[in-house]
């Protein structure tokens, strides 16, 4: 195969006079010229044929699932990993904190070095990464183990996030492009949905250490898929320069001082902590805008409009629902008297729906422009999280049940097509960039949830203490306005999803003006 820096086009495999490809392979086997009889790619290269595509979904369906498996089942653990190792609830939080901390600070370098070595080579170590850091979290002797482990677990997922949407727009035709973003987005859901559930069963009838290894299967079921096909995948040729370890030094620093301290607000010592994680995060962007070969080509942000509206519409999406779980948690369960399994049972409304529809919202968007879905579907969340932020009182539970299904609704119909004009914003040399921005969007969208969150529980606490809430009525239901523990958890929780709906209403105006993704193609 002739060199790939050659080709002035690298995002196609273009044959030659003999017939061969003037592009690199990126293999998921061995390397082959795309197009070749047995090598698994179509001829040409452009593309994977349709049995292929549907192998690589596959084994893409398989890691989004166990990768939601990471996270949600976890949490349900935790009571049983306290009471094992002896710490408190403090102590305990670090478990997702660390994870989303290793997550967010590799999808980025990890989105450059598979631009250089391949997208399916770092998968497959990616994979590998993330079953070993599940069975070592399984088989942990001390906490301090545990929390290595699920570092461990994070770079894995953070490497998945970072290849597995760019996967999908090197290997599918733009008009397929939607759908099968959404085919991989249903499987996240999906474990989302079930991840309590499992998690729960296990924790409940077996042991919290099965728990821990629930992704190890799925993970070793994608790897064998990824050894054992000869997928041919078109390949970027590697950037020229030198990597940008300077860019990736201030990124991870910048992101790890970020969550720290955001997870960890209100407070001076951890709003200091993030001010500078902020500025370290503002010298990365201004060194990206300077030099050749940044670790992420921040320049996408200020010359494409549609992707980087399209980022923000992502970050208000995720800041809006992520922390609904957590809220709607305490509000099943501490106001309205609901058991931890009937709480759970109900907050699975939303992901069914979204499992149920984010396919097909993903196969309209491939005809109908994406704006329109995404936007519909942030207005519908609005009213969702409105319905939920006005359940404090008689007929709360139908509320809230009404709010999840119309939040399910709205999520489906933003997500895919939200990733699909991502994806498609930009060309083919940049989909490793879009790819691992998905990924920084949707963390930056969970901590600003969990902080605005966290400050609305502050500043009513702080206001009961000071006295500057004596007085205050909360709705019919409290003609005597007893300002307690009661009070204070339902006034949060129900102020917390209505600026939610605020959030989403900025998400749907944003994303209503980002611009159109079909007329560009």
């Amino acid at each position: 195969m002739a060199d790939s820096a050659s080709n002035p086009n690298p995002d196609s495999a273009r044959p030659d006079a003999s017939g061969s490809a003037s592009a690199s392979a990126d293999s998921l086997n061995t390397p082959a010229a795309a197009g070749a009889p047995g090598s698994g790619g179509p001829p040409g290269g452009e593309f994977l044929s349709p049995s292929d595509a549907r192998i690589l979904i596959r084994m893409l369906v398989l890691a989004a699932f166990s990768s939601a498996l990471m996270l949600t089942p976890v949490n349900v653990a935790v009571p049983q990993i306290m009471a094992h190792f002896g710490i408190d609830a403090v102590t305990s939080s670090w478990l997702p904190l660390v994870y989303l901390i290793a997550v967010g600070v590799t999808v980025v370098p990890a989105a450059r070095i598979a631009e250089r070595v391949g997208r399916a080579q770092v998968f497959r170590v990616a994979l590998a990464c993330a079953a070993l850091g599940s069975l070592l979290a399984a088989l942990t002797m001390s906490f301090g183990w545990l929390l290595a482990a699920r570092v461990v677990q994070g770079i894995g997922a953070g490497m998945c996030f970072s290849v597995s949407s760019a996967m999908v727009a090197q290997s599918v035709p733009p008009r397929e492009r939607g759908e099968k973003l959404g085919v991989v987005l249903t499987a996240t859901y999906l474990g989302l949905t079930f991840g309590p559930f499992l998690g729960g069963l296990f924790t409940q009838y077996l042991h919290w250490r099965l728990v821990l290894a629930l992704p190890v299967p799925l993970l070793l079921a994608s790897f064998w898929i990824a050894v054992g096909r000869g997928l041919v995948l078109p390949k970027i040729p590697m950037p020229e320069g030198r990597f940008d370890f300077l860019g990736a030094l201030l990124y991870g620093v910048g992101m790890t001082l970020f969550i720290l301290g955001v997870s960890s607000l209100p407070g001076r010592t951890y709003a200091l902590v993030t001010l500078v994680g902020v500025v370290l995060l503002v010298i990365f962007v201004r060194h990206g805008l300077k030099v050749a070969q940044p670790i992420f080509n921040v320049r996408l942000f200020v010359r494409n409009v549609l992707f980087a509206r399209s980022c923000l519409a992502s970050v208000l999406m995720y800041a809006a629902i992520f922390s609904t779980t957590f809220v709607l948690s305490i509000l099943l369960q501490e106001i309205h008297g609901l058991s931890a399994l009937n709480s759970g049972l109900m907050l699975t409304i939303q992901p069914l729906v979204m499992a149920t529809l984010s396919k097909r919202t993903g196969r309209w968007s491939d005809v109908v422009e994406p704006r329109f879905l995404a936007s519909g579907g942030l207005l519908v969340c609005a009213f969702g999280l409105v319905l939920m932020g006005f359940s404090g009182g008689a007929g709360g539970l139908w509320l809230t049940a009404a709010g999840l299904l119309c939040t399910g609704l709205g999520v489906a119909a933003f997500s895919a097509p939200n990733h699909n004009a991502i994806m498609g914003s930009v060309a083919r040399s940049e989909i490793g960039a879009a790819s691992s921005a998905l990924a920084v969007m949707r963390i930056l969208g969970q901590m600003l949830s969990m902080v605005c969150v966290a400050c609305v529980f502050s500043w009513l606490a702080q206001g009961l203490e000071s006295g500057v809430l004596a007085g205050v009525e909360f709705g019919p239901d409290d003609p005597n306005t007893v300002l307690t523990h009661d009070w204070l958890e339902r006034t949060a929780c129900l102020w917390s999803l209505r600026i939610a709906a605020v959030l989403c209403l900025g998400g749907a105006l944003v994303s209503f003006f980002r611009g159109d993704l079909h007329a560009r193609a």
